[in-house]
């Protein structure tokens, strides 16, 4: 089976695992430092012996956050996982964001509509089409009925169109 790197963002990391063959799942700011960072895989992978072309075998981890409004996602994005940024890891570097707001800007956070969410995805695609997608989830910061049709809409509504 696949093996997978967690969450790396380092270019050391992002190497080593070209070369050993292991999935990074990067949790980049996208496009241009996801695709850098594709680029190094892609790079040490080659180097290594594997014949890869930019985004096979690499993953990219993504807050997802959808509704059937775009109002009510947003919701979701404010009491979700970003409270674990602000609670926590923001007291260890003071450049990681505190809201939701610099997240979705930097493509890290995906949020709206199932539309929404399907065109964010889609440039995704476009631009790096990675193997692999990660949804972080929110280790019970959103009510279990919430994230059960959140999964439900990304699994029935959005993921199918991006299957190979």
């Amino acid at each position: 089976p696949p093996l997978f790197q967690a969450l790396t963002t380092n270019e050391e990391t992002i190497r080593w695992a070209a070369r050993e063959g292991i999935v990074p799942m990067m949790f980049l700011p996208f496009p241009d430092l996801a695709i850098k960072g594709a680029s190094f895989y892609t790079e040490a992978a080659n180097e290594a012996g594997h014949d890869l072309r930019l985004g096979q075998n690499v993953g990219l981890a993504r807050f997802v956050y959808v509704a059937k409004t775009r109002e009510e996602a947003m919701r979701r994005a404010h009491n979700g996982a970003i409270f674990l940024f602000s609670r926590f890891h923001a007291k260890f570097a003071p450049e990681i964001p505190t809201t939701i707001e610099p997240l979705i800007d930097a493509g890290i956070a995906f949020v709206g509509t199932v539309d929404d969410v399907r065109r964010q995805m889609e440039a995704v695609k476009e631009k790096l089409n990675p193997d692999w997608f990660l949804i972080l989830s929110d280790q019970g910061f959103l009510p279990r009925d919430e994230m059960k049709e959140q999964l439900d809409l990304f699994g029935t509504k959005i993921i199918p169109e991006f299957g190979n």
